[in-house]
């Protein structure tokens, strides 16, 4: 199956918005754990302290590390946020300069991805599964954070169906 799909900057940035959120979740939920636990730490200390118990400023102590790491990875979170998406702007605006179409190939051997700046070629082998959120999926590669994306509206019903169908059968073959 071979696919060539004109450049559309919004359902771009939706697949985008999409990606980052995937990737991030997991760590962002976790994040919040700290501050879960941060906080009936701070006012159990408090409660102590104020009951002239000396461990209360352990669990202070406690609380404050709790609420500093998840200061941390929140101030990391938006860094990554800002630049993830200043870049994806960027590719945006030159796909769209130089009115790109991509090429979406499905073979038995391979998957071929190209679009006006790279051509990949890979082997099934390098793919652990795919994902469907809102109607786009996900090609999963081993490099954690790297996906390809290709979305219903792009393709059409039945193509979306047929590459679905190709993917269970590669994916679980060769994973």
């Amino acid at each position: 199956m071979k696919f060539e799909i004109p450049f559309d900057e919004n359902i771009y940035n939706e697949q985008m918005k999409l990606q980052f959120d995937n990737v991030w979740s997991e760590g962002f939920k976790k994040n919040k754990s700290k501050l879960y636990i941060g906080i009936p730490f701070f006012l159990l200390g408090i409660l102590a302290v104020y009951g002239n118990g000396n461990i209360g400023y352990v669990f202070i102590v406690l609380s404050l590390l709790f609420f500093y790491k998840y200061y941390e990875y929140y101030q990391y979170y938006h860094k990554n946020k800002k630049r993830y998406f200043f870049e994806s702007e960027k590719f945006s605006l030159e796909q769209k300069e130089v009115q790109d179409i991509s090429v979406w190939e499905f073979k038995d051997e391979y998957f071929r991805y190209k679009c006006f700046k790279c051509d990949y070629k890979l082997d099934w082998s390098l793919f652990t599964g795919f994902e469907i959120i809102d109607n786009n999926i996900f090609i999963k590669t081993k490099d954690v954070n790297h996906s390809y994306i290709v979305g219903k509206s792009e393709l059409g019903e039945s193509e979306f169906s047929k590459i679905i169908e190709f993917l269970t059968t590669k994916i679980k073959t060769s994973a």
